[in-house]
């Protein structure tokens, strides 16, 4: 809602946000482990540990939200359960439990302003995720193309989720806001070169 200067008061908050995130955007877009997903040919093999990745981050990361506002308005996207379901249909649910693979730690939210700049990024995701899924249909092997849920996404109600998370940030302060979604780019781009790490001993990252 613009107020009457003509103002939307989240365009601080949008500026803030993407200021603080443009750098890490680009280089997940570019990781090893996640670039594939945009290529014309997606292998499997690629393609599950892209999964695997991105469930390290999401199933905590969903909890740690949700426990902190669980009335939140929209609802937080749980993409996790979406996740553990394409990881078992490639057969590889047991790598999400294994120890050898880590999962995310970092702190959870400790304001409002927080969880805006850290739900951000998982909004960010889904907004991705449809870019990706489109390309899906045609790169995937035919074996995998019931491993989709992810990109899929829930089924939309009412309002664009991306606009409504707008109003979630209402009375958020952009700055915390953007630290918090800063960092959480930060750990989890720090937790997929681990995942890429111990699957590719000894290659270089473009980025090391």
């Amino acid at each position: 809602m613009e107020n009457d200067g003509g103002h939307d008061p989240a365009d601080g908050l949008r500026q803030a946000l993407r200021a603080a995130t443009r750098a890490a955007h680009h280089r997940a877009d570019h990781h090893p482990l996640l670039a594939p997903l945009l290529g014309r040919r997606v292998a499997a093999g690629a393609y599950g540990d892209a999964l695997v990745a991105l469930h390290a981050l999401h199933a905590p990361l969903e909890a740690r939200l949700a426990a902190f506002l669980p009335e939140a308005a929209p609802p937080l996207p749980c993409r996790a359960r979406a996740l553990a379901h394409d990881i078992a249909r490639l057969g590889r649910l047991a790598e999400t439990r294994a120890a050898i693979w880590p999962t995310w730690d970092g702190a959870g939210p400790d304001s409002r302003s927080a969880y805006v700049g850290m739900r951000y990024v998982l909004e960010g995701s889904a907004q991705g995720g449809r870019v990706i899924r489109r390309l899906l249909d045609s790169s995937l092997p035919a074996a995998c193309r019931a491993a989709t849920a992810f990109f899929d996404g829930p089924p939309e109600v009412g309002d664009d989720p991306w606009n409504g998370f707008w109003s979630l940030g209402a009375g958020a302060d952009p700055a915390a806001a953007a630290a918090a979604a800063r960092r959480l780019f930060d750990e989890a781009l720090a937790l997929w070169d681990a995942h890429f790490d111990r699957r590719q001993p000894g290659r270089r990252r473009a980025d090391s």
